[in-house]
């Protein structure tokens, strides 16, 4: 009895973690997504600096 109480406890931890994690993970692209459509970033997230050297 007490086993079944820790095994449902240590799977709701985990599947807790696992959803945070997912979460976070949206997070974290749909925030790049903005910054690549407000174009302060490039493809792979790089910030585009403006250069005012013509030294090219």
């Amino acid at each position: 009895m007490i086993m079944e109480i820790l095994e449902f406890i240590f799977a709701l931890i985990i599947t807790v973690g696992m959803g945070y994690f997912a979460y976070m993970s949206s997070v974290m692209v749909s925030e790049k997504k903005a910054r690549y459509r407000a174009g302060t970033h490039d493809y792979y997230d790089n910030p585009i600096e403006d250069v005012d050297d013509t030294k090219v």
